[in-house]
């Protein structure tokens, strides 16, 4: 009782220490923003969020003096991209013939209109600076670790049932990938951060909630990045005993589940990976053959449905399935696709250009790394794996954009990175 009561205690002085601090730490509890029955209402609070911030960015000169300094750290392609692809969005809202409210405030569930895509790109470089110090931090740990907790309690009747748990993110697949994240930042606490052996059994605890988290979304991506993120670490950090350790641990996560529901792991099949495959194959073709008629330099402004893929008499047969149900489909599971229907394909190939620069070549890469040094790039791996496979959801998108920034700043030598306070 007494640790807890001290952990709390030091978290609310971490947070009204330094502006920029709280207002991360804020961002990263938006997923316990959650009204029930209400998705549509939590996910407008969790981006209203985002858009007072980049407000406040304008407004308070503190917040918008870390702004510019942000940008002109950026490397001056990237500036020159940015510049670009933000005039490509602004020239979409000009030319599309959506209703200016849809245009300018987004369609459900999501509400991602031009003032929320500019707002996440605002927060994005109000962050760029500390965003290392600041999510790799014991106190986000603490914060995902509450978030898992909390979807997994409110999930445990899917679970028993073997459907999908959506948790917090209100999407299975969205909470996949947020607890791979959330995983991230745990084995890197428990690694390179965590001093005491209280610290490490709480990293542990985050580790195994994580990997629970994971396996009971039933989602295939998540699956693959969880795999990928066990492997790097395992690699680069982690003795024998510890591999064993994880090895042990997922086996008795997964027998356990196999035991609650023998029909839990149906889509790992191959017959249903197939399928998977295939269907959202038909969809990306289906949507990029959209783009490149239509929106090659402008977009049709944000919140603007797939018509093609809406299409009952223009799409393949499972696709057409679908659409017999009386569903429609509002994104492309594609972030990049998504983004050259709102703004237009060279707008989008221009972000992607961004993130496989940053990717394949780090402008940050000359800077030293050491086994403390917080692994940026393999969080925004996984970050693409979600944009790449997974629908948008403000929380993570935003956290894509923010890294992203952070990995486009350029080195400023033994210079340590400043708060704002």
């Amino acid at each position: 009782m007494k640790y807890l009561k001290n952990t709390v205690s030091r978290l609310l002085d971490t947070v009204f220490s330094y502006p920029l601090r709280s207002l991360f730490y804020v961002f990263m509890a938006l997923p316990l923003v959650y009204i029930p029955g209400h998705h549509i209402y939590a996910r407008g609070l969790r981006i209203s969020f985002v858009i007072f911030i980049a407000i406040a960015s304008c407004l308070m000169p503190i917040l918008y003096r870390e702004v510019v300094k942000n940008f002109g750290r950026m490397h001056p392609i990237a500036q020159r991209i940015l510049i670009i692809i933000i005039g490509l969005m602004c020239l979409s809202i000009l030319f599309s013939k959506l209703d200016f409210g849809l245009l300018l405030f987004g369609r459900e569930p999501d509400y991602l209109g031009i003032l929320g895509w500019l707002s996440i790109v605002m927060f994005g470089l109000l962050l760029a600076d500390n965003l290392n110090r600041l999510l790799f931090s014991q106190a986000v740990q603490r914060i995902v670790g509450a978030v898992l907790i909390i979807s997994l309690v409110m999930g445990s009747a899917a679970v028993i049932g073997g459907y999908r748990m959506p948790g917090l993110m209100m999407q299975a697949t969205t909470m996949g990938m947020y607890a791979v994240l959330a995983l991230i930042v745990s084995l890197h606490q428990f690694i390179a951060k965590a001093k005491s052996p209280m610290q490490k059994y709480e990293s542990l605890i985050v580790v195994l909630l994580s990997i629970t988290s994971v396996i009971f979304t039933q989602s295939r991506i998540s699956y693959l990045a969880l795999v990928l993120v066990l492997t790097y670490f395992a690699y680069k950090y982690v003795n024998r005993r510890a591999i064993v350790f994880v090895m042990i641990t997922v086996s008795c996560v997964v027998s356990i589940i196999a035991l609650i529901s023998t029909e839990y792991f149906s889509r790992l099949e191959v017959a249903s990976v197939g399928r998977g495959v295939t269907y959202r194959m038909h969809i990306y073709q289906t949507v990029a053959g959209e783009a490149l008629k239509h929106n090659i330099i402008v977009g049709n402004g944000p919140g603007v449905l797939p018509i093609y893929l809406n299409n009952v008499d223009f799409v393949p047969e499972d696709i057409a399935k679908t659409l017999n149900e009386g569903l429609i489909f509002i994104s492309a599971h594609d972030l990049f696709l998504d983004f050259a229907l709102y703004f237009g394909v060279v707008a989008a190939l221009l972000l992607l250009g961004l993130c496989l620069w940053v990717l394949i070549n780090n402008v940050d890469s000359k800077v030293k790394r050491s086994i403390d040094s917080p692994p940026t790039k393999l969080y925004f791996t996984v970050l693409m794996l979600n944009a790449t496979c997974n629908t948008i959801s403000p929380e993570i998108l935003t956290l894509t954009i923010a890294v992203l920034f952070s990995l486009l700043l350029t080195p400023t030598g033994q210079k340590k990175s400043g708060d704002v306070g």
